[in-house]
């Protein structure tokens, strides 16, 4: 579209060669399941790459990109996850690790974590039961209490909160085996919240409705494999 701005932050497009080459993923609308020789086991979320290494008494996973739910038991060996985002170190421990947005979000069900981030003003910070911290430009974020909508996508559900229409799309993005544009930053940047219940596995419908809550145009093109979400009509 001549003159228009288009948004394409699609960290996906980025970190494809590692996914194709990664130890464990899921792909576009896929989950799966690893287990680990102590008995953790690790599901994998839609579109999710990563790579496992044992050394010594502990578990190194690097994460490309996605999410994951960590299930350890009782006197397992340290998992220390690290991702562009952020890190985790964990024992004996019930929680999952998302990439949101260009941050992360780290919610501890039961046990307790260490989050890890290096360099910003807070570069470790203790999660325990109950309790959730984000990723975000220059540190961790305090802790609050765990939100039921931080682990509705495990449930194949969009978590009922307010979403910018950015975060919106890179969620769904993992669902969607196509391309998800929005027309210029100032869209990017809206904010719009859905009424429960919002299935991931229909990503298309979720988009329509977000754009008629904003009062923007939704143009599928191509049987939905592209998507242009803007505040004007489209080829009008």
């Amino acid at each position: 579209v001549a003159g228009v701005g288009l948004v394409a932050t699609d960290r996906g497009l980025q970190t494809l060669p590692q996914r194709l080459f990664a130890d464990h993923a899921a792909g576009v609308g896929e989950r799966g399941r690893v287990e680990l020789p102590d008995g953790t086991t690790i599901q994998l979320g839609a579109r999710t790459a990563f790579n496992l290494q044992a050394s010594g008494a502990r578990f190194a996973l690097d994460l490309i990109e996605g999410e994951i739910h960590v299930a350890q038991p009782a006197g397992s060996p340290r998992l220390e996850i690290s991702s562009p985002n952020g890190g985790v170190d964990a024992e004996g421990a019930l929680f999952t690790y998302r990439d949101v947005g260009e941050g992360a979000l780290v919610s501890v069900e039961e046990g307790e974590v260490i989050a890890l981030l290096e360099g910003g003003a807070a570069t470790a910070q203790r999660v325990t039961a109950g309790q959730e911290v984000r990723f975000e430009s220059g540190g961790i974020s305090a802790p609050q209490p765990l939100s039921r909508d931080s682990l509705a996508w495990r449930r194949g559900l969009l978590g009922e909160q307010r979403w910018t229409l950015d975060e919106l799309a890179a969620e769904l993005r993992r669902h969607h085996r196509g391309v998800i544009l929005i027309l210029s930053r100032e869209t990017a940047s809206r904010e719009v919240m859905l009424a429960a219940p919002q299935y991931l596995d229909a990503p298309l419908q979720v988009l329509d409705r977000a754009a008629a809550q904003l009062g923007i145009a939704y143009r599928p093109l191509l049987d939905g494999r592209l998507v242009l979400l803007g505040e004007f009509p489209i080829g009008e």
